[in-house]
């Protein structure tokens, strides 16, 4: 008889969460650290520009120009992709998107979406406009 395959140890999502937010947090402290001493700064930024040049170089960085157009597609479709997700805070809040799609229908019926002081910020606006 075969025994059962062991099952995977389920990951402690918090705490997963806790170590990323001690290294983005150590990241960040040797980052202004290392911005503060001006000299330190440069060298580091000269030493990332050769490490550069050498992975392009050996062929491990290659340009958009080398690549074939269905990885030139690929590319590209990931570059909109997380251009999007950098937003500013005023595009993450919700209403402001529900704002927008309101702006555009220009239809009643989308208002009653909308959460309460935006739904007041409108008919505000909508009896200003009247007068």
């Amino acid at each position: 008889m075969e025994a059962w395959p062991s099952r995977k140890k389920s990951t402690n999502d918090k705490r997963e969460q806790e170590k990323r937010e001690k290294v983005e947090q150590r990241v960040r402290k040797y980052r202004e650290a290392l911005k503060s001493n001006l000299e330190r700064y440069e060298e580091a930024k000269r030493l990332e520009r050769e490490r550069y040049q050498r992975r392009k170089e050996q062929g491990k960085i290659k340009s958009i120009n080398d690549l074939t157009p269905r990885q030139q597609r690929k590319l590209r479709k990931d570059w909109r992709a997380r251009s999007k997700k950098v937003t500013t805070s005023y595009d993450r809040n919700p209403c402001r998107e529900m704002w927008r799609v309101w702006e555009q229908c220009g239809r009643t019926r989308c208002v009653r979406i909308l959460c309460k002081p935006l739904r007041t910020k409108i008919f505000r606006r909508r009896q200003h406009q009247q007068y």
